[in-house]
């Protein structure tokens, strides 16, 4: 696998493609992840990246001081993630379909790593829940709990049994408003209020804090 890198205000970050380019340029230097509803990452913040891709947001929460799980389903992916994040200790990485712990297809897109989600009709894979990550890490809080995973996002935090424990909240939605708009009443029911949100009618980003965290 080649890799190219580029500079970036907080150092250099590895690439395979324009594609890969464009995420970093997005997630590091527009900052499309905190820029709304008032999103922090604090020193000793504790960070959960769901869809690390190659790291961009990872390297982006590490930069900061955050401690950070990283989750990233596709082998690919993975492998760059490890070599951007090379240099940092206080990071805990995991290859892993985050799901709901039943075995399911995953289609990978061999253009563009960060489409990569469930569903196709491949072989059935191996899946974790959100409780299995903390858990095995020993996570008593998150501080910050971003979520770009492709559609999954649903099924992971409908089973997140600690959804108490995170304290903000970004993400990116699919499939549709109506979708999105069930996903905010049950964010809202477990005392995450949405501060900021926006989309194209089938897919877009909700930004949640806790409302005693506020």
């Amino acid at each position: 696998m080649k890799l190219n890198s580029i500079n970036t205000p907080i150092g250099r970050v590895f690439v395979r493609n324009h594609f890969d380019e464009e995420v970093v340029k997005e997630v590091i230097l527009d900052h499309e992840y905190e820029r709304w509803g008032d999103i922090t990452i604090n020193k000793g913040d504790t960070v959960i990246d769901c869809g690390g891709h190659i790291g961009s947001f990872t390297l982006l929460a590490l930069s900061k001081g955050a401690n950070v799980v990283s989750i990233e389903a596709d082998r690919e992916n993975f492998e760059v993630l490890k070599v951007n994040t090379a240099n940092y200790g206080n990071l805990k990485l995991i290859n892993a379909i985050l799901w709901n712990g039943l075995p399911v297809s995953f289609l990978k897109d061999e253009k563009r790593g960060e489409l990569n989600k469930v569903g196709g009709n491949s072989p059935k894979r191996e899946t974790t829940t959100l409780d299995n990550v903390i858990s095995m890490f020993d996570v008593d809080k998150i501080d910050l709990l971003k979520m770009d995973i492709e559609g999954a996002e649903y099924e992971v935090l409908y089973n997140f049994k600690n959804l108490k424990r995170v304290k903000q909240l970004t993400m990116e939605w699919h499939y549709g408003c109506t979708k999105m708009a069930e996903l905010i009443i049950f964010l809202e029911k477990n005392g995450l209020e949405v501060v900021w949100s926006a989309g194209n009618g089938q897919w877009g980003k909700i930004q949640a804090k806790r409302i005693d965290e506020k």
